[in-house]
């Protein structure tokens, strides 16, 4: 049996399950965040590990019966309300200790898990932080923007000196801010002059901006690679992130480099990830320059534009996982 962690809403993880469905592989999805962290019971014995986990729909699921898994995203949301303290005045101190009781609980189930999964719940409880994705990148050989952190925009137009414009975005995560209207603002990549830089903020994130051909987003499974290219007419200058012009892009089919390929599976093993969405630009002279990796990247949009059926391989790839450990 597989079992599919995922989160409602996700549009890859539907069209994976109707595969499933089609080649008659048994599968239960999980979404985590809906689910309660106290459904987890652990064995722990000098001869084996046994980790059970009940549903809130009354189901249990007994890991020894779990072929593989597939991680699309979610995890469990830490709430101890449902609990109290009989120690007045301690609820501090109570609800910390309850965290630091659930961390230890909740990783060691997305350890246990991981083991056998397509995707990585240990890198999901711990993202993988942007600025080591950087560094991790620039030691497998791959080209990387040159990248400014500080507090100090003096020092950073110092730094930045001769460039024209610096993009500026999150050091990790893309904020979501509802408006008025109920609807979500995301801020993305900016554009930014150096000298408009001055004062002292917190600490900020600044890249050089480099003339792209193209950007490519890749989906990786295992070895295989799936790319798209997308060109944005460089007269927007909105086009710094390409979320900002979808109806502008023009997709199409793209071919890594088989130099680069090797590159990014030396990343992948470094980062111990066997699935992600990668992101790159293609400056003038053909150079190709790693952004990031989201191991849980979106592909559908990737499938759909380049007719790569990646659904229906991801959902081949967990049959084979699950005929091979039911042998």
């Amino acid at each position: 049996m597989i079992v599919v962690f995922s989160y409602s809403g996700d549009a890859g993880t539907t069209p994976v399950l109707k595969w499933l469905d089609y080649f008659s592989v048994p599968y239960i999805r999980v979404n985590l965040e809906e689910e309660d962290y106290s459904g987890i019971s652990l064995k722990i014995t000098n001869k084996k590990t046994q980790l059970i986990f009940s549903q809130k729909n009354g189901n249990v699921i007994d890991w020894e019966k779990v072929t593989y898994s597939f991680h699309r995203g979610g995890m469990f949301r830490f709430n101890n309300s449902i609990y109290s303290s009989d120690q007045k005045g301690n609820d501090y101190i109570f609800e910390n200790y309850t965290l630091m009781e659930y961390r230890s609980l909740t990783s060691f189930f997305y350890e246990e898990v991981s083991k056998k999964c397509l995707g990585n719940l240990i890198i999901f409880n711990n993202p993988l932080n942007k600025l080591s994705q950087l560094s991790e990148a620039k030691k497998c050989g791959m080209n990387i923007p040159e990248t400014f952190i500080s507090a100090d925009m003096e020092w950073v137009k110092l730094q930045a000196r001769n460039k024209n414009e610096l993009i500026t975005k999150a050091i990790q995560e893309t904020i979501f801010q509802e408006n008025n209207e109920g609807s979500f603002l995301e801020l993305k990549s900016n554009l930014v002059e150096p000298d408009s830089l001055e004062g002292k903020y917190f600490p900020s994130l600044f890249q050089e901006s480099i003339d792209k051909k193209l950007e490519v987003r890749t989906f990786v499974l295992e070895d295989q690679f799936y790319s798209l290219g997308m060109y944005v007419p460089n007269t927007l200058k909105q086009s710094v992130d390409f979320r900002s012009n979808v109806d502008n892009l023009r997709f199409f089919k793209h071919e890594l480099p088989e130099k680069l390929k090797a590159k990014i599976i030396n990343f992948m093993d470094r980062l111990n990830l066997n699935t992600g969405s990668f992101d790159f630009l293609v400056d003038r002279n053909d150079r190709y320059i790693f952004l990031e990796v989201n191991p849980t990247g979106q592909y559908d949009w990737v499938s759909t534009c380049g007719l790569y059926d990646v659904e229906k391989k991801i959902a081949l790839y967990l049959k084979k996982k699950h005929d091979e450990y039911s042998q």
